[in-house]
């Protein structure tokens, strides 16, 4: 509430009277803080009295006994009471030890007659909020000597808030700007006054930060709030923690003028209880003293002894010296103390005047008692001062250089010495006062008078411990109570405010005898759960009202060894990089100990049972795996081992850890390339150029032992390819044709430079020869299939409208022909027997309508010919996939002509095994594409007979079939082959195998040899190839060549696969002869042939040879079977 307010507010509280005759009544008032002098408080006539009737005229009240008469005054007729000052709570009740403020008195009511009765009167004062918080210096320095332990308290002076009324007084401390050094600790106490202290938080260090400034607010809890400011500076020191004392505490000379240069007018001391440098004294005079002292006097260093510097001193009216000697310890930080010296020149031809002092004290000579509690003008002495001069000779004035003491003038000839600043028996507790009195005079003299001041205590003094902060050490794990230490407090009071008992709140394992002060400690501790323990012990004095000591004691738990080194995981995974050198770092094992001093250190070695490993690595004590040599991930990419962690204790503690290495792959291993390999021994391969029906030539085989991207290999062609005719594909390797447009006129060999490269970084490579063998056919292509896919479509539509209305003829049909079948089958096995005991050769052809035709068999050029015979075959599939190789041994001639054909000429000689190869792989090519041409010359045509069909009874007809009569004379001599006839001819074709897991486009095949005879040539051809792969070869990774098993004629089948012949043939060469005569084909041409006949093929031949209509061949194209 602010002092402005206009309207007062008085609050009367009337405590209820009951009242008898022997009771006392009460009342109470209460009043606002801060009302003016004659406001009026209450009355107490408004307790109900029993006063006679016909004395109330003459009763009258006033107080009894009231020590607050000062404040309030009471007016008798009314009983009203009134302020006789300004009410200030604060000043009035500053000596009360609670926060209330509160006035008892009592108050006499009598009348004239006999009535007479006491009132019980209580004054409550109430608080406003007209004070902030103030403390008693603005700025406070702090001086921490840089050893101090962390959690050290430092007192620092509380503020003072005269308010105590509700929130009004001090509610709370704090630093501004927040400190991360120091903290603030305030405490409340009993009697509502805070206990402050600045706590260290941070080790200090002088050598980084000599000094901190900060501000500590007290804040009060009125509305609004008020504040008070407290400038701290930190001074960061030694250990020099006492300063110089003078004694006296002021210094007063007086010296008569004229007195010469080097004189000694006063000698200082002060006394400094340090050791050492920081105790040695040094004296200067206060550079901040006027140019006069500093000019008139000088100070001896060492000795304090202050002399005339000038040539004299002279006489000034109304001048004195005063300055201030300062003294200083010899400490790196010295400490500083001042104290006042006054110097009095005085003239001659005066009188001084003269001075009577006055003890109250009786029975003391020479001093008097004074309690450091007194107050600000506490009588403490009378002058009297007497000066026979005249004039301003006679004029006296006193003074006292003292700055706890002061002199006030009664009157012409009287002083009272008084308190002027508040004693504190501790730190000095005997005043040596001077009372001087000097006149006017000039020059001036006086006199003076000295007395003893006996500071009396108080308990205003706190148990202070020896240390602020005690040590000590306790192992732990201990079993029975162990003695600590001992602690000890000192108090600066005496008598009872001197006795002091310990105690130690808040533990349940350490007490304190409360006597002797030894600390002990109950079983047990854990370092590793509380290694310090910090509490508090307590000093309490034995005061009217105790004050407490305290004291930090920071108890160290010492360390036994029970635990064990741990690993900071429970097992590591390291990597390195192969062919690093030997000492390259890996990483590094990690552990910790709960323990300290030698039972937490603790080294790593390779555990025991891994010591005779030879691992390629070498442990470090300090958890550091380095490698001992380089490692090869080829040969071991990863390596396990156990790793110890021991402790220094005794006994030693240990852990292990699983630690494994994982060597990661460098690039350092090239492709290994293992076809085409180096030298001649594998790394050819041949292929016929132009064709349509292959595309790939080969697939390079490599490998690369590295791993991940250094493995990914990548393929390519370098050199030897100028033609353009291969590419080879990137990642798998296979070489196919590339440009099928590419003019070559004759057999040439490519050698072309591979190229492997690895996908590492820095990509490593190999190289080898590919030898291709290009094979030149001399062949121009014409495409059929359009012809070929539209007889296709005829057929089907065809098949589907017989379908639909000859079923059931259709299954007839199949029944007999297959009655039928069954019946040829078993005959041409007997005839098979036959020729074969009679050493002759039998021909099976096989017609466009799925039938076999058998000719005569013969004999020398004279044999008898045979009746034609018909077999039926309705399973196309088979006839086309179902079989192996079949060596057909055609007789041509007994003196076989040898036949070179119109070609290129070639590399190898003309007589050699793989020529005769290629001239009969011609001819019979020259067969099958006249046949072809020959077939779809004939669909072109309307249906109509041979004209050179004059043997068969069926001439001019469409359609295959039996004429149904034997054969004629002339027939049978037509069929007989003559020397010169060489259309008998050795081949082989493949037999269906019922599984293989060969790629279907990459052939590699054999070839074969030794031919009774060759067919004539055919000086053009005009043919589209139809190419495949059979599914039924086999690979052979010795010669890395594919091969098909030979099936010679013994073998009982009646129908060929259509893929037997083949007229382009892709393999490596081999240097080695060849043995078979057997060739592997893989064209979809094929040739349908029967057994046990001999066929004459001639461009003039009728077809005596097979029962179809005339033009009707024993070579049929894929698109003829279907």
């Amino acid at each position: 509430m602010e002092t402005s307010i206009t309207t007062i507010i008085v609050t009367l509280t009337l405590v209820a009277i009951t009242f008898t005759q022997e009771s006392t009544p009460s009342i109470t008032f209460t009043v606002i803080d801060e009302q003016e002098i004659g406001f009026r408080i209450g009355s107490v006539a408004n307790v109900t009295l029993n006063v006679p009737e016909g004395e109330r005229d003459t009763l009258r009240f006033s107080f009894l006994m009231n020590p607050y008469a000062q404040y309030i005054n009471i007016k008798s007729e009314t009983g009203e009471l009134f302020t006789m000052v300004k009410m200030d709570r604060e000043s009035i009740c500053r000596t009360f030890t609670t926060a209330k403020c509160e006035l008892d008195f009592k108050v006499a009511a009598n009348t004239d007659g006999q009535f007479y009765q006491t009132i019980n009167v209580k004054v409550i004062i109430e608080d406003i909020n007209d004070n902030a918080p103030m403390f008693t210096n603005d700025r406070f320095e702090l001086k921490i000597s840089e050893g101090v332990t962390v959690d050290t308290r430092f007192p620092i002076p509380s503020a003072d808030d005269p308010d105590t009324g509700g929130s009004n007084g001090i509610q709370s401390y704090e630093i501004n700007p927040p400190s991360d050094t120091f903290e603030l600790i305030s405490e409340k106490k009993l009697d509502g006054l805070f206990k402050v202290e600045l706590a260290v938080k941070k080790a200090l260090d002088r050598e980084v930060k000599a000094s901190y400034k900060f501000k500590i607010i007290a804040r009060d809890g009125g509305n609004p709030q008020k504040i008070g400011v407290l400038n701290v500076d930190i001074i960061v020191s030694d250990m020099n923690d006492n300063k110089p004392v003078f004694d006296p505490t002021v210094y007063n000379v007086t010296v008569e003028e004229g007195t010469k240069r080097g004189s000694t007018v006063l000698t200082v001391h002060a006394v400094d209880h340090d050791s050492g440098a920081n105790g040695i004294v040094s004296y200067r005079i206060n550079e901040r003293s006027s140019a006069q002292v500093l000019n008139d006097f000088e100070i001896d260093k060492t000795t304090g002894e202050i002399k005339v510097k000038r040539e004299k001193l002279v006489f000034q009216s109304d001048f004195h010296y005063s300055f201030i000697v300062e003294a200083f310890d010899g400490g790196d930080q010295p400490q500083v103390s001042q104290v006042y010296v006054y110097i009095y020149v005085t003239d001659t031809g005066n009188n001084p005047p003269k001075v009577t002092l006055s003890l109250l004290s009786p029975g003391n000579i020479g001093f008097v008692n004074v309690s450091e509690n007194s107050k600000i003008g506490y009588f403490v002495a009378h002058v009297t001062v007497e000066d026979s001069d005249t004039g301003a000779n006679g004029q006296v004035t006193c003074t006292v250089p003292n700055s706890f003491f002061n002199v006030v003038k009664l009157d012409e000839e009287a002083y009272k010495v008084v308190v002027a600043n508040t004693l504190n028996r501790e730190v000095l507790n005997l005043h040596n006062v001077t009372v001087i009195c000097s006149d006017q005079g000039n020059p001036p003299l006086n006199s003076s008078v000295s007395f003893l001041v006996r500071v009396t205590d108080y308990n205003d003094n706190k148990p202070e411990f020896v240390q602020k902060n005690y040590k000590a050490k306790i192992s732990e794990n201990t079993m029975t109570d162990k003695v600590i230490l001992k602690v000890a407090a000192t108090d600066e009071d005496i008598g009872d405010n001197k006795k002091i008992h310990y105690e130690i709140r808040n533990q349940d394992k350490i007490f304190v005898n409360a006597v002797t002060g030894v600390i002990t400690a109950k079983p047990f501790f854990d370092r590793e759960i509380d290694p310090v323990v910090i509490f508090e012990v307590l000093a309490i004095d034995a005061g009217e009202t105790p004050l407490t000591g305290t004291a930090t004691v920071t108890l160290t738990i010492e360390d036994v060894n029970d635990n064990a080194p741990k690993f900071s995981q429970t097992s590591f995974t390291f990597e390195i990089l192969e062919n690093l050198n030997s000492g390259t770092y890996v990483n590094e094992v990690v552990a910790s100990d709960r323990d300290t001093g030698a039972n937490g250190i603790f080294t790593f070695s390779l555990s025991d049972s891994f010591l005779d490993s030879k691992i390629p690595f070498h442990i470090f004590t300090d958890g550091v795996i380095q490698s001992n040599r380089a490692l090869d991930r080829e040969v071991q990419s990863r390596y396990v081992f156990d790793i110890t962690v021991t402790d220094q204790g005794s006994p030693a503690l240990s852990s292990t850890v699983p630690v494994t290495i994982v060597v990661n792959d460098v690039n350092d291993n090239k492709p290994n390339i293992t076809f085409p390999t180096k030298g001649n021994e594998n790394r050819t391969v041949t292929m016929y150029y132009p064709t349509d029906d292959v595309e790939i030539v080969t697939q390079i085989q490599a490998h690369d032992i590295d791993a991940g991207e250094n493995s990914t290999l990548k393929y390519g062609i370098t050199k030897g390819n100028e033609l353009g005719l291969f590419k080879i594909d990137e990642s798998t390797g296979i070489i196919t044709v590339a440009d099928k447009t590419v003019q070559i006129d004759q057999d040439i060999s490519i050698a072309l430079l591979i190229e492997v490269r690895d996908s590492g970084a820095i990509s490593l490579s190999s190289t080898a020869e590919l030898i291709v063998n290009v094979i030149y056919t001399n062949a121009t292509y014409e495409g059929v299939t359009s012809e070929s896919s539209k007889f296709v479509v005829i057929v089907v539509v065809v098949v589907i409208v017989t379908i639909l209305l000859s079923a059931v003829i259709i299954g007839v049909i199949f029944l007999l022909r297959t009655m039928d079948r069954k019946k040829k089958l078993t005959e041409n096995k007997n005839k098979v027997e036959e020729s074969h005991y009679s050493n002759k050769q039998t021909v099976y052809i096989m017609n466009n309508t799925g039938e076999s035709s058998t000719d005569y068999v013969m004999s020398g050029s004279d044999g008898g010919r045979k009746k034609k015979e018909v077999s039926f075959s309705l399973d196309d599939h088979d006839s086309i996939n179902n079989y192996q190789h079949i060596d057909l041994q055609v007789s041509m001639a007994p003196n076989p002509i040898h036949y070179s054909p119109e070609k290129p000429p070639r590399l190898e000689k003309s007589d050699s095994t793989q020529d005769l190869y290629d001239k009969v792989s011609t001819r019979l090519e020259n067969l099958k594409i006249q046949r072809m041409l020959q077939i779809a010359k004939q669909q072109q045509q309307t249906a109509h007979a041979n004209p050179d069909d004059s043997r068969s009874e069926t001439s001019g007809e469409t359609s295959s079939g039996d004429s149904g009569r034997g054969a004629s004379e002339e027939e049978v001599t037509s069929a007989s082959p003559s020397h010169d006839d060489q259309k008998m001819f050795d081949y082989s074709v493949p037999v269906k195998i019922p599984s293989s897991s060969v790629p279907s486009r990459l052939v590699q095949s054999s070839r074969a040899g030794n031919y009774s005879a060759v067919p004539p040539p055919i000086p053009c051809r005009t043919y589209k190839p139809y190419g495949s792969f059979n599914n039924n070869q086999s690979y052979s990774p010795n010669n890395r060549q594919y091969q098909s098993a030979p099936l010679h004629l013994n073998t009982d089948l009646s129908v060929l696969d259509p893929s037997a012949l083949s007229w382009q043939h892709t393999q490596p060469h081999s240097n080695h002869p060849i043995k078979s005569n057997s060739l592997i084909a893989q064209n979809d041409l094929a040739y349908f042939m029967a057994r046990d006949a001999h066929c004459r093929k001639h461009s003039q031949d009728d077809d005596d040879c097979s029962t179809t209509t005339s033009g009707s061949y024993t070579l049929h194209s894929v698109e003829d079977l279907l």
